[in-house]
């Protein structure tokens, strides 16, 4: 039975325009996509929306490099999200 983990610190709540409001550098679209796709499953349309920050088509090419390695695939695999969120240094 897979365990869904949800984001318990605030380095790990996705990241929006709202918070880049703070003061914060602006961080790179790798790095959204991977924090809002480990909270939950989301379709390209979605993230491009709650992101906020980037156009379909450098969200579109994340989850292309994301599928070409293997991390992501249609199915929700958690761990393999995991396994991308740590690897990465975010």
């Amino acid at each position: 039975m897979s365990k869904i983990l949800t984001p318990t610190s605030e380095s790990e709540q996705p990241v929006t325009s709202n918070t880049l409001k703070k003061g914060k550098t602006q961080p790179s679209c790798m790095e959204l996509v991977i924090k809002h796709i480990r909270s939950r499953p989301y379709t390209s349309a979605l993230l491009v929306k709650d992101i906020n920050l980037y156009g379909s088509a450098a969200v579109s090419r994340c989850l292309k490099k994301l599928k070409d390695e293997g991390l992501i695939d249609r199915i929700w695999d958690q761990r393999k999200m995991c396994f991308v969120y740590y690897n990465q240094k975010l």
